[in-house]
């Protein structure tokens, strides 16, 4: 089985949970899971789930890792620690609101 780790990072209320329940199928009975509501993630929050995905010419099995790391700098000292093992990052900013995309340096 493959294993994927994957960070999504940005600003905080970026929309990173929201992504990341849309992505997972983490929010239940909900017409959109991106829609739900969200409380800020406090540190991290790690979405485990399985996938089938192509590799090749081969269907295989994926275990994938979604990494929903805060974007408040309370917890910047635990962002290199998530790091460990990913293969990506999504950046995720919204780009109504004014320096999201600057604050994406800081990741």
């Amino acid at each position: 089985m493959a294993e994927v780790k994957v960070l999504f990072v940005g600003p905080k209320e970026a929309g990173k949970t929201a992504l990341a329940n849309f992505l997972s199928d983490a929010v239940q009975n909900a017409d959109n899971p991106a829609l739900a509501p969200t409380r800020p993630t406090v540190g991290c929050r790690v979405l485990e789930f399985d996938r089938q995905v192509k590799r090749g010419n081969q269907n295989v099995k994926a275990s994938v890792e979604i990494w929903d790391i805060s974007g408040d700098r309370a917890y910047e000292g635990g962002w290199a620690a998530a790091r460990h093992n990913a293969i990506g990052a999504v950046f995720v900013y919204d780009g109504d609101k004014p320096g999201d995309d600057k604050d994406l340096d800081q990741w």
